[in-house]
């Protein structure tokens, strides 16, 4: 421990540059109850063992959960698969999924994202592509994106996933292709979708339906959010 002149404190460091300076360690901070708001200006910050969340102030304002989207899990494939997969993710009422691919081998693949594992008549959605009118697809046994016609191009996808417990998941989906060529607008998809399952999404996959494998890369991405 050390302590300046000038008020800064170092642990593990002998000339701090701030008023409280940690070097080769972390910080713990015990459950307890919450301070007093701290006035403008000011921040404030404890933990609440009650929901397992550091809780922060700022300027006067209620303490709230300092973490609002935490990442649950990341998965790159080493090698081209017909499809890629986050498993055992922690209940969450609302999740974004991101699908980055740098393609996939062979024309005319379509993305079909489902949850926990549920190839059931399920699912049901609204899609249009390119700005055209929707497609009604219900029921169906997952949700399908439209088949592209460009092999080897990347592929982008996010879900936005309303995930009660014992309701239907809504999701929110988009996605968009690179499209062959400068001269070649890319391709995009909006979808409204509903998972009708009573329990919440704990697995999240994406398969590579009309044949064809995700390209070595290709990366799942699942945010939650209570």
């Amino acid at each position: 421990l050390y302590v300046r002149k000038d008020g800064n404190v170092g642990i593990g460091i002998t000339n701090p540059s701030a008023r409280l300076h940690l070097d080769s360690g972390g910080l713990r901070i015990n459950s307890g109850a919450a301070p007093p708001l701290p006035p403008s200006a000011e921040a404030g910050l404890y933990y609440d063992s009650a929901v397992r969340r550091l809780m922060a102030s700022q300027n006067g304002e209620a303490f709230r959960k300092l973490v609002v989207m935490e990442q649950l899990g990341v998965t790159t494939l080493g090698a081209p698969a017909a499809s890629i997969s986050l498993a055992g993710l922690p209940a969450r009422k609302s999740l974004t999924v991101y699908l980055f691919s740098p393609g996939k081998a062979g024309a005319g693949f379509q993305s079909t994202a489902r949850f926990n594992a549920d190839v059931a008549a399920n699912y049901a959605s609204r899609i249009s592509n390119n700005g055209a009118a929707d497609t009604v697809l219900a029921p169906t046994t997952g949700l399908f994106f439209s088949v592209s016609p460009n092999a080897n191009q990347p592929e982008f996808i996010k879900l936005e996933i309303f995930n009660p417990g014992v309701q239907d998941k809504i999701i929110m989906g988009t996605r968009g292709d690179g499209g062959s060529g400068g001269a070649v607008a890319p391709n995009r998809d909006e979808m409204l979708g509903k998972w009708v399952n009573a329990g919440q999404v704990a697995q999240v996959q994406f398969d590579a339906s009309s044949g064809g494998n995700f390209m070595t890369g290709t990366t799942l991405v699942v945010l939650g959010s209570e």
